[in-house]
């Protein structure tokens, strides 16, 4: 697939009429994203629209899992503070309790990321393994910030992907490819209608 080339199962948002059970979401430049333009790596900020965006998936019954690549130990203190609710404690090995008992998220399943991209395959299995139950990739929507890691790594097991692109990928200075014509800029809370 070339860089121009539009995956297939890329969309601007969930619809109405899709049967979706399952979200994949990427916390670090997707939830929680920063305008810093150099290469620290901090999000200090959740995306505007995220109160709207959990409400609509709760009102869809659509579950809501943490893919980030990320240790669940990080992203729990990430997410801790910036106040999210019911994440009071983030010590291993509770940090994924406590993800899980915010009443946001279905799960926190650290998705793993050989060679840049993301393999839902694995991540999906852990899921199996925990729960008894299959993610099947035509009910999964991926939410991620790189192109490579999140976009094609759904792509390649069969599930659509929402790209929404961190804001520094936006500075000047960063040297990653953005794929921006791939982006339709929406408020987080317009990625799953209701």
């Amino acid at each position: 697939m070339t860089t121009t080339e539009r995956p297939l199962g890329l969309i601007d948002f969930v619809s109405r009429d899709m049967d979706i059970e399952y979200i994949g979401l990427d916390i670090f430049g997707t939830l929680l994203v920063g305008d810093a333009c150099d290469d620290s790596e901090v999000y200090p900020y959740p995306r505007p629209g995220y109160k709207e965006f959990f409400d609509a998936c709760k009102k869809r019954n659509i579950n809501v899992i943490i893919s980030s690549d990320a240790e669940p130990l990080t992203v729990a203190m990430a997410l801790r503070d910036q106040h999210f609710p019911g994440i009071l404690d983030y010590t291993e090995p509770n940090a994924v309790k406590r993800i899980t008992n915010s009443g946001l998220f279905h799960y926190a399943i650290q998705c793993p990321n050989p060679n840049g991209m993301k393999d839902f395959e694995a991540w999906a299995y852990v899921y199996k393994e925990l729960f008894g139950r299959e993610i099947n990739p035509k009910k999964l929507v991926v939410i991620g910030d790189t192109f490579s890691a999140d976009i094609l790594g759904a792509e390649l097991f069969g599930a659509y992907s929402i790209f929404v692109p961190s804001y520094k990928t936006f500075c000047e200075n960063d040297k990653k490819e953005t794929h921006t014509h791939f982006y339709t800029p929406k408020h987080f809370s317009e990625l799953v209608e209701v």
